[in-house]
């Protein structure tokens, strides 16, 4: 199951439950893939609409998320390090679906390399929700998929590639 497919499957059972414009569950997925050995890294952020405008403007109810202002959120709270060297994030997009956002970035000049340790920094709507869960996935070549489960208590983990 893709992370995409994994938070809307979580989103339509909450919205059934709740109104659209609220959910108990707090998470947030980042989708990280290496798609050869000879491109750049790729990221996908998955986040909840509310949870992101409550994030930027304070307020889950917000009319609309400036782009800009999103992509300057994800790349101040969420870090790379490739080998103990920061990786830059690059923004690439943004898409609205449903009650969910999709950010894109790709990380120029990171490539996959073996070995090598990928170090994740994810700080994402922690500060706004304790029991915030942010999901961390890498796709590599060659490799089965890692996942790395982060929350307010444990901001940081380590992929070994």
């Amino acid at each position: 199951m893709t992370a995409f497919h994994t938070i809307l499957l979580l989103s339509s059972f909450l919205a059934a439950q709740r109104p659209a414009s609220f959910h108990d569950f707090k998470m947030s997925v980042c989708e990280m893939t290496f798609p050869s050995k000879n491109e750049d890294l790729q990221l996908k952020f998955y986040l909840f609409q509310d949870d992101l405008k409550a994030a930027l403007y304070d307020n889950p109810d917000a009319p609309s998320i400036d782009e800009e202002k999103a992509a300057a959120y994800i790349a101040d709270h969420f870090k790379i390090s490739v080998n103990d060297q920061i990786a830059t994030l690059h923004f690439g997009s943004m898409r609205m679906k449903n009650d969910q956002v999709l950010l894109e970035f790709t990380c120029p000049g990171t490539r996959f390399r073996s070995p090598a340790h990928l170090g994740v920094h994810n700080t994402i709507l922690v500060e706004q929700f304790r029991k915030q869960v942010n999901m961390v996935y890498l796709n590599a070549p060659g490799k089965d998929r890692i996942t790395l489960m982060l929350h307010a208590s444990k901001t940081d983990g380590t992929f070994s590639l």
